[in-house]
């Protein structure tokens, strides 16, 4: 009986969904490991289509743990989560996920590349509440999944095809299992076997993938093809490969790493002898595969957020340094939410270090988190008034840099602790022009200068005029435009009352303001344990509740 080619293609699309990719792969679903925790079904795009979800699987233990993703095949027509061969990696301590994408019968591509970057990004925007080490995420495919895999590695520094949800995340892997994804369509039939798949057919797998004939539709197919977006920063490779196979030419496999060698990726390049499509009864695969699993992904260590020093502003007095923390998986790239504190230390002294502890917490969460110096009287011989310009600079330093730093400009907040909290309020209110920061994170702030000179603290603010001190005082600026704002203070701190007349001022306007207190005690309480941890993990929750981070905090309360 002949065949029509639209039929050909759903004969092979079908066996292309269910081939086995290893001869490990199991038939039915493994037994987990005793104290596996499964999260099944997690929609990667809220509301999104029934396509756009996962399942979760996390060993048991703290962690963070390395995770394998796995992305099935069938030639983008059909296929599932289900049957993930991944999950005997459960055993060696790594978190599996498995994930469904839009098939082309649902949205043509880029979809499906677009929907594994959503998938990547959820489970970064996730990595603290279920686990898992955001610096160590290794994709694994076949077929279909291979050639998305390879896309995943090959686009990693791109944001070409990244949209929808937790664009604040990055969707770059650090490793990538290839098992015979095609790579470059329009040479698939000049090396296919006799008696093999036909791909330049308008009823192909790779035709329905673009919403048209290969042949005629060469911008779409090279923006499809992952050796289009090959780089020297690209993640190592293992490619798997049968040479016998009739659906996907082995001289695909053969282009990805010529590419990537070109490029000097680390890539390895595996052939089975006389293998097909998957089925491989090689025992080298599986071996090969854990053994580039355990290189490139287990035996590499948790990461700390990478620190880095950058000058933000020339003085007569000095060069201000901004001490900044990448997270995890940053890419330059990212659009991710930014956070800069100044320390305390009533504008004539104080250390840089005093916010490290929540600044490295805020880049393990995944934000770009900063600490910015500026002038203070003891060390450089100025006013308040100097310490605000600093800290006004700061954050427009931060903004004007986004781009490179992989902020967004629009979602930087503001903290600081005492004075360093009256200073991140005036990046906010005051008398001079300047976009707000997107929240603040005040920690004991003094919010009126004017109470201050009333006090016999008035010596803090030599070299101040009246009209400066005014024009200083951050609650003689509040309005309706105030950002989220936290307010944390001590009872028995004589502060608290500027803080209970800045909420109550607030809520005159409308505002929503919560203050934050610690049961007796003095100022400065938040810089020790066990208050460290509750006002950290609280801040954490206030960031959570207005869209700049997602999951728990992670942090364990002394």
């Amino acid at each position: 009986m002949q065949l029509s080619p639209s039929v050909l293609v759903g004969v092979l699309a079908l066996f292309w969904a269910n081939a086995p990719a290893t001869q490990a792969q199991p038939r039915r679903a493994p037994s987990l490991p005793e104290g596996t925790t499964v999260l099944r079904n997690a929609a990667y795009v809220p509301d999104g289509h029934e396509r756009q979800k996962l399942d979760l699987f996390v060993p048991e233990g703290d962690g963070p743990f390395p995770v394998l993703i796995w992305i099935h095949g069938g030639a983008w027509l059909g296929g599932s989560k289900e049957n993930c061969p991944a999950l005997p990696y459960l055993n060696r301590g790594f978190a599996v996920a498995s994930l469904n994408y839009r098939l082309s019968q649902h949205a043509i591509f880029p979809a499906q590349i677009e929907d594994c970057k959503a998938a990547i990004r959820w489970l970064r925007a996730n990595a603290t509440t279920h686990h898992l080490d955001p610096a160590r995420f290794a994709v694994w495919g076949s077929s279909a999944g291979g050639h998305l895999v390879a896309l995943l590695g090959t686009t990693g520094d791109l944001r070409t095809f990244d949209t929808g949800p937790n664009l604040d995340q990055s969707s770059a892997v650090q490793a990538v299992v290839d098992f015979f994804g095609p790579t470059d369509f329009l040479q698939m039939d000049a090396h296919r076997r006799p008696n093999g798949m036909v791909h330049n057919l308008p009823d192909s797998p790779e035709s329905k993938l673009i919403g048209g004939d290969i042949r005629h539709h060469a911008d779409p197919v090279a923006r499809a093809n992952p050796i289009t977006y090959v780089s020297a920063g690209d993640p190592p490779f293992l490619i798997v490969h049968g040479d016998s196979d009739p659906l996907v030419p082995h001289h695909q496999s053969e282009l990805l790493e010529a590419a990537l060698r070109e490029a000097g990726v680390p890539v390895t390049f595996h052939t089975v002898k006389d293998g097909g499509h998957g089925g491989f009864q090689d025992p080298e695969v599986p071996r090969a595969v854990e053994a580039f699993l355990e290189q490139h992904l287990k035996q590499a260590k948790p990461t700390q957020p990478r620190e880095t020093s950058e000058v933000y502003r020339n003085t007569t007095e000095t060069n201000l340094a901004m001490h900044l923390h990448f997270p995890a998986g940053w890419q330059a790239t990212d659009r991710r939410p930014a956070i800069v504190f100044f320390f305390g230390g009533g504008w004539r002294a104080g250390t840089i270090e005093q916010f490290r502890f929540q600044a490295e917490h805020f880049a393990r969460r995944g934000l770009v988190t900063a600490r910015a110096d500026y002038r203070v009287r003891s060390r450089h011989g100025v006013a308040p008034d100097k310490c605000v310009d600093d800290a006004r600079a700061a954050v427009n330093w931060l903004r004007e840099n986004a781009a490179r730093l992989g902020i967004d400009p629009d979602r930087i907040i503001a903290g600081g602790g005492s004075a360093g909290g009256h200073l991140a309020a005036c990046t906010a209110l005051g008398d001079r022009p300047l976009k707000s920061p997107a929240a603040l994170l005040l920690y004991n702030p003094v919010l009126d200068l004017r109470d201050v000179a009333e006090s016999g603290s008035s010596a803090l603010l030599e070299g101040l005029t009246s009209v400066q001190i005014e024009a200083l005082s951050p609650v003689r600026f509040l309005d309706a435009k105030l950002p989220p704002t936290l307010l944390f203070y001590g009872t028995n701190d004589r502060l608290m009352a500027q803080g209970e007349v800045f909420c109550r001022r607030g809520g005159e306007l409308g505002l929503r303001i919560p203050l934050w207190q610690a049961p007796g005690m003095g100022h400065g309480f938040f810089n020790r344990s066990p208050w460290l941890e509750a006002t950290t993990r609280q801040a954490d929750a206030f960031l959570v509740e207005h869209g700049f981070l997602t999951g728990d905090s992670g942090i364990v309360q002394p």
